[in-house]
């Protein structure tokens, strides 16, 4: 199987330079075997934008419920940006909300899913999270699964600039999926995939993780946490194989900003790492 990218770049010659043949021989056989599980879609991610607001308050125009407005919780907006290269066509695709994060590493590759966060509450809100899943259970509709989520977390997501709504919200043993019919599109091309996702953090976890779950090009991550009292935020950075310079993380504590990015265009991160930013509980 071979991996390219939209130039024709080929992933095993790309191993071969970064590497040396030997070492990106296995490093791409591994790769490969991955990718060829049946629960796996070969996929690579191109001029991937990933902007990261942590906020005391929820984002303007998000109505969560009250429950997760009584000063417990951060609220954090994930807006991404990225164009996906796709082996073969979906029908859906999947955004996952997980409720049950020892669940969390056998969805990280699933099929269809784009994109997941674990939705945590605090253990004293855990009996209100069990009430609002129930009645997503007894829902008898689609609709009325999804406006119950909306207490929870929510999303505005486009394909191809062409806003999608969702069709439908699934129970699974790690949590919510939210389901998209993917319109009628070029597969041929890039697709482009965007969309924002709104959720809340409990105040006493002081961690959060990017992970690069797939092969990614031109990688621009902003964390932007002036509107949070984070005390002695830092992070830890680990990524897979790579000039440890690619991508750049920087960390600048005046403007509470912190920023991935790719340092050089056309070579890629590979997926199994990231960064963890934490800080002190306040």
């Amino acid at each position: 199987m071979e991996i390219a990218d939209s130039n024709g770049l080929n992933l095993e010659s790309a191993l071969h330079h970064y590497l040396g043949e030997k070492r990106g021989d296995i490093v791409y056989r591994r790769l490969v075997k991955r990718f060829e599980n049946s629960d796996i879609i070969p996929s690579q991610k191109q001029s991937m934008k990933y902007y990261i607001t942590i906020s005391e308050t929820p984002p303007t125009g998000v109505e969560l419920a009250e429950t997760l407005r009584k000063g417990n919780y951060l609220f954090i907006e994930s807006e991404l940006d990225f164009r996906k290269f796709e082996a073969k066509p979906r029908k859906e695709v999947i955004i996952a909300a997980i409720t049950e994060p020892n669940e969390l590493a056998r969805w990280v590759r699933k099929k269809d899913v784009i994109f997941r966060e674990v939705i945590g509450v605090n253990k004293t809100d855990q009996d209100w999270l069990k009430a609002r899943l129930e009645e997503m259970n007894k829902a008898q509709s689609a609709e009325e699964r999804i406006k119950i989520s909306n207490q929870i977390f929510r999303v505005d997501f486009s394909i191809n600039d062409m806003a999608v709504p969702p069709v439908d919200l699934r129970k699974e043993a790690f949590g919510l999926s939210l389901v998209y019919k993917v319109p009628n599109i070029n597969w041929n091309e890039p697709v482009q995939f965007k969309f924002r996702y709104t959720f809340v953090q409990p105040k006493e976890e002081t961690a959060f993780p990017i992970v690069i779950t797939e092969p990614t090009q031109n990688l621009d991550v902003r964390v932007d946490y002036s509107r949070a009292s984070l005390r002695n935020l830092n992070y830890f950075r680990a990524f897979f194989v790579g000039d440890e310079e690619n991508p750049h993380v920087s960390l600048d504590r005046n403007n509470s900003i912190l920023q991935i990015r790719s340092t050089k265009e056309d070579e890629w991160i590979f997926p199994g790492g990231g960064v963890m930013v934490y800080w002190s509980q306040q």
